[in-house]
């Protein structure tokens, strides 16, 4: 299969996760959505590794640091992200905030990984954050911005 589908079809699972998490964190709250969560991948992966435990001899200490730092990192954008969903109850608006995302970790990853963005590149990227800002806008908020620039 093409990657550019892969791509595809990641995007849209991605756009529509938020949906039910959202949904979950008014329910259960972001700390018990994020430890139903973990525990649910965990008996997924546990299943996984009953099946294919001959790859785990590929585990080392360097996998294991960068696994660490990963996950750290997601924990505590999952929460922040989680807190966000209970906070904006009924708004639409934090669901298509999320999808900036991607721009966000094709930037950081093309930066750190020595793939460097060209410069119509991160323009692309400073436009695609800006369109998505201003989607989240509400009218008095964009009524407060102009007023101060005195338009």
């Amino acid at each position: 299969m093409n990657w550019l589908i892969f791509t595809i079809i990641a995007t849209v699972l991605a756009g529509i996760s938020p949906l039910f998490t959202s949904r979950n964190v008014q329910i259960l709250g972001p700390i018990m959505t994020m430890f139903v969560n973990t525990v649910f991948w965990a008996v997924v992966l546990s299943f996984w590794l009953v099946f294919n435990w001959h790859q785990t001899s590929l585990v080392n200490k360097q996998s294991l640091f960068f696994t660490g730092a990963s996950q750290i990192l997601s924990i505590i954008a999952t929460f922040l992200l989680f807190h966000a969903f209970q906070l904006a109850t009924g708004k639409l608006s934090i669901i298509i905030l999320t999808t900036s995302l991607a721009v966000v970790v094709t930037a950081v990853s093309n930066s750190f990984l020595g793939n460097k963005l060209e410069p119509h590149q991160w323009l692309g990227v400073v436009i695609t954050l800006m369109g998505i800002t201003l989607v989240n806008l509400d009218r008095t908020t964009i009524q407060k911005f102009f007023s101060h620039l005195n338009f």
